[in-house]
């Protein structure tokens, strides 16, 4: 066994200032080198303090590519597998230095075609607030798409993390956007669900009756904001100066456009699709009004057609002749898709949105309800 490995493993005082010096001696390459390498030794007997200090030294020095080196090793199952007495802010810690230095990481199989939030979600940290802020981390730096994935039993990151009873895992990764169907998990009433698709569905309708609502409502106002302000300028009469109308038109429907929503994806479409419809028919009713005209924006309309997609209709516009034609404003379009997706689960009680807190200014309301 080499020296480096003895020291890490040690219960010396002075182990993590001999790791240093040995490391300025003799290269950062050593923390990867062998089998066990050094580093992964560190993790593996929970001397985090060591493991860190070898990580400053692969970052710092001539290693080709400490990233892909970190990618191969598969550390972040370590970081999991082992220790579990200790503190959960400790191993959340490494964790999201591991993914800081090497974000490959989080799309390495183990033998069991587990990815490292297959692993986090079978045996969980000890708190709920460490297990959200995990899930946040692995998806925000890894990528949507894990929150799906299967092993080879077939289990996804939802399913391990229901049968773990973790409520923390669970509202984490409800707020990634993690798919019940994806999962396996019926519609319909209760009957013929397993224990852990039961507290799958509590958690999903926990998340559409509690954050949902708040969810949705950032999501309008972050539309909101650039429309105040084009409202703002409209009344000055700016836009009757521009040479090039169609090109603030193009940038304003950018800064308008609503934040990501990541929710059950046929919510998620719902909402979105209709938001889209509603920013650019927001922008085109600013653009052509006169100065100091009154713009109600939240009176526009929408028409489901009969391919289940929204369209905007302006108030003088005839109805769609189909067999839906529904009129409905914003609010009207939005309760619509949350209540049905609660409906899909069994959720009986209707789900309220604040939209109290539209940051919208008084003329904007007339006409919404």
């Amino acid at each position: 066994m080499r020296l480096i490995n003895v020291v890490t493993r040690s219960s010396l005082a002075d182990a993590p200032a001999i790791v240093h010096a040995l490391l300025a001696r003799m290269g950062s390459e050593e923390a990867l080198r062998g089998d066990p390498c050094p580093l992964r030794d560190a993790i593996i007997c929970g001397k985090y303090d060591i493991a860190h200090i070898m990580l400053n030294y692969i970052m710092d020095s001539s290693v080709d590519d400490p990233s892909s080196e970190l990618a191969q090793l598969k550390l972040l199952f370590d970081v999991e597998r082992h220790n579990p007495g200790m503190h959960s802010i400790v191993k959340l810690s490494m964790v999201s230095r591991l993914v800081e230095l090497g974000p490959d990481q989080l799309r390495q199989r183990d033998a069991n075609r587990r990815l490292p939030i297959h692993e986090f979600c079978l045996y969980p940290l000890r708190t709920n607030a460490t297990q959200e802020v995990l899930i946040d981390l692995l998806v925000r730096r890894g990528s949507t798409s894990t929150l799906n994935t299967t092993d080879t039993t077939g289990a996804t990151p939802l399913q391990l993390a229901s049968l773990a009873n973790a409520d923390g895992l669970l509202r984490g990764l409800l707020k990634n956007g993690v798919d019940l169907r994806m999962a396996r998990v019926p519609y319909g009433s209760w009957m013929g669900r397993d224990g852990w698709m039961q507290r799958a569905v509590e958690a999903h309708l926990d998340y559409i009756r509690q954050d949902l609502p708040d969810l949705i409502m950032r999501c309008i106002n972050r539309s909101m904001r650039p429309l105040r302000s084009l409202r703002a300028v409209s009344r000055g009469g700016f836009f009757q100066m521009l040479q090039v109308p169609g090109l603030i038109a193009e940038i304003a429907r950018y800064a308008c456009s609503p934040i990501p929503l990541r929710l059950p994806a046929t919510l998620r479409q719902r909402i979105e699709r209709v938001m889209k419809l509603f920013v650019e028919e927001a922008i085109a009713m600013t653009l052509r009004a006169e100065p100091g005209a009154r713009v109600n924006v939240l009176s526009t309309r929408f028409t489901l057609t009969s391919l289940g997609m929204w369209g905007a209709m302006r108030e003088e516009a005839p109805r769609v002749k189909s067999g839906f034609g529904a009129r409905m404003r914003l609010k009207e379009v939005v309760e619509m898709a949350v209540r049905e997706e609660a409906a899909r689960w069994g959720e009986t009680v209707p789900v309220q949105l604040p939209w109290s807190r539209l940051q919208v200014d008084r003329s904007w309301w007339r006409g919404m309800w």
